[in-house]
């Protein structure tokens, strides 16, 4: 009798626990916590190395980026979708023959970030365009986004200086 209602008591708890946890908006998911808009305090300084001139990549130029993402949910809870606007401004010439080459890039980019953990991986198609951990108020990492056409042409930015708070 006792043990019996020890697993009453106990069916009680569990269940007044679970009932206390339930939240109308769903489950709590990585993705659902990026939602939103996110801005770069500072300018990125984006590199772009390419074979315009040369059979290996070579740093041709940089500019800064100011970025905006707007998050939005994705396919499944580890699936984002992110529209990356941005405004260039300090271009500079780093070397390379007397045309760099460069194609620029066309704001707005439109990116998916698969998460695993605190960890996204942005996705430009089937093409790898960087790594980022999340906390909920910051995203960092870096971006990193090679193309081929007649030449390759990358696009990234490095010591993890790709910063993004939560508006």
């Amino acid at each position: 009798m006792i043990g019996r209602m020890r697993a009453v008591a106990l069916a009680s708890v569990v269940l007044v626990i679970a009932a206390g946890c339930s939240d109308s908006s769903g489950p709590l998911s990585a993705a659902r916590n990026l939602v939103g808009t996110w801005t770069t305090a500072f300018p990125v300084p984006v590199y772009f190395d390419n074979t315009w001139c040369s059979t290996s990549p070579t740093t041709v130029l940089s500019q800064d980026w100011d970025a905006t993402w707007v998050i939005t949910k994705g396919d499944n809870d580890n699936t984002v979708n992110i529209q990356m606007n941005f405004s260039t401004s300090n271009s500079q010439n780093l070397g390379g023959c007397p045309d760099t080459g460069v194609v620029p890039e066309v704001s707005p980019l439109f990116l998916t970030g698969n998460i695993s953990g605190s960890k996204m991986t942005l996705m430009a198609g089937q093409d790898s365009a960087g790594v980022f951990d999340f906390t909920t108020d910051n995203i960092q990492g870096d971006f990193d986004y090679t193309w081929c056409e007649l030449d390759c042409q990358r696009e990234h930015s490095e010591n993890r200086t790709f910063i993004l708070g939560k508006q």
